[in-house]
């Protein structure tokens, strides 16, 4: 019994050393002097205070590929419309330059009509011959710029 009482003794003496050192010493023995040791002591860090971290990314890139991807759709169907050949109309690099698009296979003798498409359907873009009857269409910085920016907004 006298073990078990040193036992005992020593098990509530490292217990209020811990509590002591966690909570501090307390001015006063009363609830709110036990209340304010604990509250002046501790502090909570944001996530436990019921606060929240939020980082918001804005890809550009997306919202010029959703408008390359209308002009490509308004292209085709022009370009069907006004029965303009053509091989492929597509993307060379949709993640760097989504505002580039490649038309492929397009006959000289089209190259006129399809320049009056891109000047009247799509005045945002600028037309450019390639080599073996190809056409890039560019989206011109100023409207480029100014996508990427209400993007943001």
């Amino acid at each position: 019994m006298k073990n078990l009482t040193w036992k005992l003794v020593l098990i509530i003496a490292t217990m209020l050393v811990f509590l002591f050192g966690i909570f501090g010493v307390p001015k006063d023995w009363t609830g709110k002097g036990l209340l304010s040791a604990i509250t002046d002591r501790i502090h909570l860090g944001l996530d436990l205070k019921g606060g929240t971290h939020l980082i918001l990314q804005v890809k550009v890139n997306d919202a010029v590929n959703v408008d390359s991807d209308a002009a490509i759709e308004r292209l085709k169907e022009a370009m069907r419309a006004a029965k303009i050949n053509y091989a492929e109309i597509s993307k060379p690099d949709p993640v760097n330059h989504p505002e580039q698009v490649l038309i492929k296979g397009v006959p000289p003798e089209s190259s006129g009509e399809l320049r009056s498409i891109v000047t009247d359907r799509l005045p945002e873009y600028d037309l450019t011959s390639g080599a073996e009857n190809s056409w890039t269409i560019a989206m011109k910085a100023q409207v480029l710029t100014s996508l990427k920016n209400q993007a943001v907004a």
